[in-house]
C-alpha cells in the first residue's frame, strides 16, 4: 500500500494560440500513440515555458526513463517547480521522491509536509498515502485510527482504493470496530468503481456468508471478474471452485488454467498463495491426459496474453495500477518502493519483471587454485570492484514473460526461423525439427524459465523491456551470485540440492523459477535450472590481462563467443560453482540456455 505517483492528464486552459499549450497538446497526442520520445520533446518545450501540467508529465518521463535516460534527480527538480506553483499532483510526486530518497536526499519530514499540502488541495492519492504511512507505522507512529481517518477522507472523495483499504480495516477490526457488513459495503463500492481486488474480496465474503447472505454463485462471479483483472487470490479461488464444481461446472481444464495463472501472477509477498496454487495445479495435472494437459497449457497462455492486452490498453488510456500491491504509478510505469535511496525491489512495466537492487562493492572474482575441479580459465582469481548499483532479475525470465514479448512485437526467435533446436530426449542431445521456446522438448508452464533462446534473442527481449535493461556483465553476474560469499557455491563448499536444480534432482528438465532457496541477496536459481547469457564476449585468458584491482570490467571488446553462467538442470555439481564459466556463439539454440535481465543505475 505504497504511495502512488499520480500524473494529471489535463488539457491546458490557456488560449489555443499559446505556444506552451500547443506543445503540451502535441505531447499528449504523441503519448497517446505510445511515442514517448516525441512526447518528451514536446513536454520539455512546454515545461520550459512554465506549463505546469507539462512539468508534471516531464518529471514522470524522466523518472521512468521514457523518452529520456532515467534521471530521478531531474524528475524531482521539475516536480518541485510545479509543486511550488501549486500543482497537487507535483506535490504528491515530490513527496514520494523525498520519502523514498529518489533523486533527492531522503527527507520524510518534508515529504509528509508535501503530502499534507496535496491532501489539503483535495488530492485523494495523498490522503491514501498518509493513511498508508499511519497504517504501517513508517516515519510516523503506527495509528490504525489515523489511517482510517485518512482513508475515509479519500473514500469520501470517491477513491476506490481507499474504499477497499477501509473495508479491510472493518474486516480485521483495526482502528474501527469489526463490522463485516460495513466491510462488504466498502468493498462493494470499491468494486463498483473498478477495483478488482475489492471485487475478489467481496467474493470471499459471499463465499463465507460474512456481512452478506452466503451465495456461492455470486462469489464465483466476483472471483471471475477479479481473476480476469489479474488478482492472483481470486484466480486461485476460482480454480478451487472449478475443481470441486461449487456454483460453477466441475472442469479440470478451467481449474488448471486458473491455478496456473495464480502461480504466474502471484507476487513475492504471496509465497503461501503461490505454494498452494502449485500444489493444486499439480494435483489436477496428475489426473489429465497428455492431450488435455496440452490444451490446458495453451488455454492458460492465451488467457494470460488477453489479460495483458487489456491491461496495456487501460494504461494507454491513463488508468492507474493497483496501489494495494505497493507500486508507485506514473500512468504507464510502476516500481516498488521500500523507502531507501533506491527501491530494494522494482517491477518493470513490460512483462512485470521483478528486479532486486544490488549495491556496489568489491569481491574476489574467479576460483582459487585450491578449489576442487576448477578450470584454468576461472583464474587467476582477482579483486574486482563494482562502483555503481544495478538491478538484477530476482528470477530467470519465464515462458510467460517471453510470450508477452513475442506476442506484442511479433518477434520470431532464431530457433523458430531455423526450424529446429537442440533438445534432450532422455538419452542424448539431438537437433529436433519444430523445437523452439514454445516447444523445447520438455514439459513447461508459464512460470518455467524460457529456453532455446540465443544471446541475440535475449538481447532483443532486453531492448523491448526498454530503459537501461540489458544482460548482466560477467562480473555483475558473479558478484550477485556470490552475494558476499567466497565459497565454491554461494551456500558453501558442498553441493546442496535445496538451493539449485541440477542433474541430481531436476528430472531431465528445467523447473519453474523460484522453486529452490534463494541466495543471500534474495536471487533465485543463480546456480542451476538454466545457463544464463551474459553481455560479455568470452576471453580464455581475459582474467590474466585485467588490472588489479579491476574496476567495472566488461570483458574483451570483441570475440567469437559469449559467456554463459550458472550451470543448468543437465549439469553436474562442478558446473554449478559460482566461478564456473561456459562459452557459446551468439546463435545456438539449446534447452539449457536462458537468461535474466539487469538494469544499471
Amino acid at each position: 500500500m505504497k504511495a502512488a505517483l499520480c500524473v494529471i492528464l489535463c488539457v491546458a486552459t490557456l488560449p489555443a494560440c499559446d505556444r506552451a499549450s500547443r506543445y503540451f497538446r502535441a505531447g499528449e497526442e504523441a503519448a497517446s500513440r505510445g511515442d514517448d520520445k516525441a512526447a518528451a520533446v514536446q513536454f520539455l518545450e512546454a515545461a520550459r515555458r512554465g506549463h505546469v501540467p507539462a512539468q508534471v508529465r516531464l518529471g514522470a518521463l524522466y523518472f521512468r526513463g521514457s523518452g529520456f535516460p532515467m534521471d530521478q534527480a531531474e524528475a524531482a527538480r521539475w516536480w518541485r517547480i510545479a509543486a511550488e506553483a501549486g500543482s497537487a499532483a507535483a506535490q504528491h510526486n515530490l513527496a514520494v521522491a523525498l520519502c523514498g530518497g529518489h533523486g533527492v536526499p531522503r527527507d520524510c519530514e518534508e515529504g509528509i509536509a508535501w503530502y499534507r499540502r496535496a491532501a489539503e488541495r483535495g488530492l485523494a492519492e495523498s490522503k491514501c498515502a498518509l493513511g498508508a504511512l499511519s497504517y504501517r507505522g513508517e516515519e510516523v507512529r503506527r495509528d490504525y485510527a489515523e489511517a482510517a481517518r485518512w482513508w475515509q477522507a479519500a473514500a469520501d472523495a470517491g477513491d476506490p482504493w481507499a474504499q477497499g483499504a477501509l473495508g479491510a480495516l472493518f474486516y480485521h477490526g483495526r482502528g474501527v470496530r469489526r463490522d463485516y457488513a460495513e466491510a462488504a459495503r466498502c468493498w462493494r463500492a470499491a468494486a463498483d468503481a473498478g477495483d478488482p481486488w475489492a471485487r475478489g474480496a467481496l467474493g470471499t465474503l459471499f463465499h463465507h456468508g460474512r456481512g452478506v447472505r452466503r451465495d456461492y454463485a455470486e462469489a464465483a462471479r466476483c472471483w471471475r471478474a477479479a481473476a480476469d483483472a489479474g488478482v492472483a487470490e481470486a484466480q486461485y479461488n476460482l480454480g478451487v471452485a472449478h475443481r470441486h464444481g461449487r456454483a460453477v461446472p466441475r472442469d479440470p481444464l478451467s481449474a488448471y488454467v486458473w491455478f496456473d495463472l495464480a502461480v504466474a501472477g502471484s507476487s513475492p509477498d504471496e509465497a503461501a498463495l503461490r505454494s498452494m496454487a502449485v500444489r493444486a495445479r499439480n494435483a489436477v495435472e496428475r489426473r489429465m491426459s497428455r492431450e488435455e494437459l496440452a490444451a490446458a497449457k495453451g488455454a492458460s497462455l492465451e488467457r494470460m496474453l488477453a489479460m495483458r492486452r487489456r491491461e496495456d490498453a487501460r494504461l494507454r488510456r491513463g488508468g492507474l495500477l493497483s496501489r494495494r500491491e505497493g507500486y508507485v504509478d506514473m500512468g504507464k510505469g510502476h516500481f516498488r518502493f521500500e523507502g531507501k535511496r533506491h527501491p530494494r525491489l522494482v517491477r518493470t512495466e513490460k512483462a512485470g519483471i521483478e528486479m532486486a537492487l544490488i549495491e556496489p562493492g568489491t569481491f574476489m572474482m574467479g576460483s582459487p587454485d585450491t578449489e576442487l575441479l576448477r578450470l584454468t580459465h576461472e583464474g587467476p582469481r582477482r579483486r574486482v570492484k563494482l562502483t555503481r548499483p544495478f538491478y538484477l532479475g530476482t528470477y530467470e525470465i519465464t515462458v510467460g514473460q517471453f510470450a508477452l514479448f513475442a506476442e506484442s512485437t511479433g518477434y520470431t526467435t532464431v530457433a523458430e526461423r531455423e526450424g529446429h533446436a537442440w533438445v534432450w530426449n532422455g538419452a542424448e542431445w539431438s537437433l529436433r525439427e519444430g523445437a523452439s521456446w514454445r516447444s523445447p522438448g520438455h514439459a513447461q508452464d508459464l512460470s518455467s524459465p524460457v529456453t532455446c533462446v540465443t544471446w541475440y534473442d535475449a538481447e532483443m527481449f532486453c531492448r523491448w523491456v526498454g530503459g537501461k535493461c540489458r544482460l548482466p556483465t560477467e562480473a555483475e553476474w558473479e558478484y550477485a551470485c556470490r552475494a558476499g560469499s567466497g565459497t565454491a557455491y554461494f551456500w558453501g563448499d558442498r553441493m546442496d540440492g535445496d538451493y539449485c536444480w541440477y542433474t541430481g534432482n531436476a528430472g531431465d528438465r528445467p523447473r519453474p523459477v523460484g522453486g529452490r532457496k534463494p541466495n543471500g541477496w534474495g536471487l533465485f536459481d543463480m546456480s542451476g535450472n538454466v545457463l544464463e547469457w551474459c553481455a560479455d564476449w568470452y576471453g580464455g585468458d581475459s582474467y590474466r590481462r585485467r588490472p588489479v584491482p579491476d574496476v567495472d570490467p566488461t570483458g574483451p571488446p570483441a570475440g567469437q563467443f559469449k559467456v554463459l553462467r550458472g550451470g543448468s538442470w543437465f549439469h553436474y555439481p562442478r558446473h554449478l560453482r559460482s566461478a564456473y564459466r561456459f562459452r557459446q556463439d551468439l546463435f545456438p539454440t539449446s534447452a539449457q540456455y536462458g537468461f535474466r535481465v539487469a538494469c544499471p543505475l
